[in-house]
């Protein structure tokens, strides 16, 4: 049976840590045959710096004083490799209380451990990112704060220059004393540009345009009010500007000459070719990222969503306020966590179900100059995955805490009809040494012997590998109720009886089949078998009985396991089938039981209940009888042959 397990490392250690027992799961997660390491200290499996700390052996001290250690960490393979396994240490002890050993359970998790450090380089990975960003929000912050100079010329009537600034100076590399009365503007600007815009005045003025009139003549259209011209540095490189032209009146309020302001917008087409550049930086690695990243102003308005956040997030629209959009997340702790990172300029991670999507997500949120910058993604698929990997956790638990209490029934009851067979086999080996004829009738009763008992372990192995196995998707098959029943009876029976507990059957007999998967059925009904033998355990007094019975009501295959116990109190009833809830004392139960065949019997379109109209304790499984297109069972029924 403990061979049977092979997806745990189950031994045995004497008082000392030298290992006793060794099964096939301890085998295949190890890398040691038996022969290999029965008889060595547990700590082969410790690294040097573990043994060197004489952790092995203050787990043994801990098991010993408290009965039970538990923990994660590092252990060795025999080829030398390490492995994150999950260890249960047990202390057995003798009945006078006198410690006798160890019970040591070892479970790989490396598959886990490998996906928690997964998660934490992605959070690595969003952290970076975040860095990137900051690093390039400064690098454009440097690039606006890039300023250019303002160059101020003033001439005549005619176009002399009667004023060169210190701006004008530095733009054009000139001296005022250069130009001041001895030049006209034309002298800064490319010849073939100025003709240009002479031919467009001329169209809109429906006049010639020429020379100096060019820019006295656009002085009041607002379409050239501030316009971009090609200045000529004394050097002879050009450089573009942002021209505003005006008059310069007398005291008279007569135009006595005209003004020129320039900015020289070279750095500022720079600056926008290296936002343009920057941004589109950001937004590629933004729309690379396999997260979805959204920005959120002070005031609470998304300013940005990158594409993965479109597609998620339907009611996205940049300039809406986030509460407005995202309504579901009012007074919830997502607002709180959002507030407080909004609030407090932190950072802040957490995970929320959003009710509108039907979706989980995770969240980190980062503050910036903008307000915050949230990298989220959808963990839907991943809570699947968790919950159902916690729920087979869960089974598999409940599997080997129902084998555990099986084992010592078990082993009698296969032991007794092998000694039958063999005692019965030894006859007729005797009689077919001997000269003597043998009687037809004695050969033939002691094959049916060795027949009948063959038959009653065979069962009993298939029912134990059956009980032993993942069955939750296993397809829906035609079976007997009452063939399940007697299973569950044949695994169980001697334990009853060796505690003086009258196991009781009212099997009927007209049952038709049922679909169903046979071993989650048998599991229910163990799982009751074995909480009415734990009610049973503290009850002394006569008589202490568990009765399991079946029966048809209209369309329905109802089974009752009624047991003489003290029975639930009334405080209890409304959270038997709650997961984790238990009754019985610490370490002695899990509360896990009845919470899964209370899911496994919904699964069947059924129900299990704790009935409220009968004397004793009553748990009623209910299961409909529904028509499917199914194989029937003698089609199916092939003879399975047990080595």
């Amino acid at each position: 049976m403990i061979d049977s397990v092979s997806d745990y490392s189950l031994f045995m250690l004497d008082p000392q840590g030298l290992i006793v027992t060794w099964n096939l799961g301890a085998e295949r997660l190890k890398g040691y045959l038996a022969s290999e390491v029965i008889g060595r200290h547990f700590s082969v499996f410790y690294d040097a710096e573990a043994i060197k700390n004489k952790i092995p052996q203050g787990e043994l001290e801990v098991a010993a004083t408290a009965g039970r250690y538990e923990a994660e960490g590092w252990r060795l393979r025999k080829d030398g490799s390490s492995f994150w396994a999950h260890v249960v240490i047990t202390a057995l002890r003798r009945p006078d209380g006198a410690l006798a050993g160890f019970g040591k359970i070892t479970q790989d998790l490396s598959c886990r451990r490998l996906a928690e450090l997964s998660l934490r380089e992605s959070d690595a990975r969003a952290t970076l990112l975040a860095a990137e960003l900051a690093t390039t929000n400064s690098y454009l912050r440097n690039v606006l704060d890039a300023a250019g100079v303002i160059a101020i010329i003033t001439t005549d009537l005619k176009g002399m220059i009667t004023t060169f600034n210190r701006g004008a100076e530095l733009m054009l590399g000139y001296t005022s004393d250069e130009v001041i009365r001895r030049y006209t503007p034309a002298l800064f600007h490319v010849a073939a540009e100025v003709k240009q815009r002479g031919q467009v005045l001329s169209a809109r003025l429906n006049r010639p345009i020429r020379g100096f009139e060019v820019f006295t003549s656009s002085i009041g259209l607002p379409e050239f009010e501030h316009t971009l011209w090609q200045y000529v540095h004394k050097d002879g490189h050009t450089l573009q500007v942002r021209l505003s032209l005006g008059e310069v009146h007398g005291a008279d309020g007569r135009a006595v000459g005209f003004l020129g302001i320039a900015e020289d917008v070279t750095e500022q087409n720079r600056t926008a070719q290296a936002l343009e550049l920057a941004y589109d930086r950001v937004a590629s690695v933004l729309e690379c990222t396999s997260d979805s990243v959204m920005t959120i102003g002070h005031d609470w308005n998304l300013l940005y969503g990158n594409r993965k956040t479109i597609e998620s997030l339907p009611d996205f629209k940049v300039g809406a306020s986030y509460w407005t959009c995202f309504p579901g997340t009012v007074g919830t702790e997502t607002e709180q966590n959002l507030r407080v990172a909004m609030n407090t300029r932190s950072e802040i991670k957490f995970e929320n179900y959003y009710v509108p999507y039907a979706q989980w997500y995770r969240v980190h949120a980062f503050p910036s100059d903008d307000g915050l910058t949230i990298f989220f993604s959808i963990i839907t698929e991943e809570k699947k995955r968790d919950e159902q990997l916690s729920l087979e956790q869960l089974l598999r638990e409940k599997r080997i805490e129902a084998l555990s209490h099986m084992a010592g029934g078990l082993s009698h009851e296969i032991s007794n009809p092998l000694a039958i067979i063999h005692g019965r086999a030894s006859d007729l080996r005797l009689l077919a040494t001997t000269e003597q004829p043998m009687a037809s009738i004695d050969v033939l009763r002691s094959c049916d012997s060795i027949l009948q008992h063959a038959d009653r372990a065979i069962k009993i192995l298939r029912g134990l590998r059956g009980f032993g196995r993942e069955a939750s998707k296993d397809p829906m098959r035609l079976a007997s109720i009452n063939e399940i029943a007697s299973q569950c009876i044949e695994l169980q029976g001697l334990r009853f009886r060796r505690h003086n507990i009258d196991l009781r059957t009212n099997l009927a007999s007209d049952l038709p089949d049922l679909a169903c998967r046979e071993v989650q059925i048998g599991q229910i009904v163990t799982n009751l078998l074995n909480n009415a033998f734990d009610a049973l355990t503290d009850a002394y007094g006569p008589p202490r009985w568990i009765c399991l019975a079946t029966y048809r009501i209209e369309d329905c295959i109802l089974i009752d396991v009624t047991d003489s116990g003290p029975g639930v109190e009334d405080k209890f009833k409304a959270h038997l089938m709650e997961p984790f809830f238990t009754t019985k004392e610490h370490a002695l139960g899990t509360g896990i039981g009845l919470s899964l065949s209370r899911a496994i019997a919904q699964d069947h379109a059924g129900s299990l209940i704790l009935c409220n109209d009968t004397k004793n304790t009553c748990f009623r499984l209910t299961l409909p009888l529904v028509t499917r297109s199914l194989e029937s069972k003698s089609e199916n029924a092939n003879p399975e042959v047990i080595h």
